[in-house]
């Protein structure tokens, strides 16, 4: 629709739209067992979630990025790798606030807030490795609980 009105502006909501798709898939919480029972170290077990989590929004990223190349949009490619920093963001906030869902909630709706306010959409670039390191050290203590 955007590509008969001109207007590449619904493109671009088109993205948006993926990109909560996207997050939103990995919203549940898998039961505290299993981050017990894992083999993994807590640091390689959040990078194995964040890679597959990586690899099954390409489910969703392919289609819009096919549409993209039959519409011969090809300036609007450069924002596809931005269509992953709202899954890892979602899984990082899972893991960093993992015993209070209603607070992850609300600070997703703030980074996707900063992400429609252009300026302040780099906030947002430097919370990455405060949540990873919040993220390791929740799910550490959740690890070795038991152990």
């Amino acid at each position: 629709m955007g590509a008969t009105h001109k207007n590449d502006n619904l493109i671009l909501v088109s993205f948006g739209i993926s990109a909560l798709l996207s997050s939103s898939i990995f919203n549940n919480r898998e039961p505290i067992q299993f981050i017990k029972a894992t083999v993994f170290e807590p640091k390689k077990y959040l990078q194995h979630i964040i890679k597959n989590s990586a690899i099954n929004s390409l489910m969703i990223i392919i289609p819009t990025v096919l549409v993209l190349l039959i519409l011969q949009k090809t300036k609007l490619l450069l924002f596809v790798p931005l269509l992953f920093i709202f899954p890892i963001i979602n899984m990082l906030l899972k893991y960093a606030y993992f015993k209070n869902q209603f607070i992850q909630q609300i600070y997703f709706v703030f980074v996707i807030g900063s992400c429609i306010q252009i300026y302040l959409a780099p906030v947002i670039l430097l919370l990455l490795p405060y949540l990873y390191k919040k993220a390791v050290t929740n799910l550490q203590l959740m690890h070795y609980a038991s152990n």
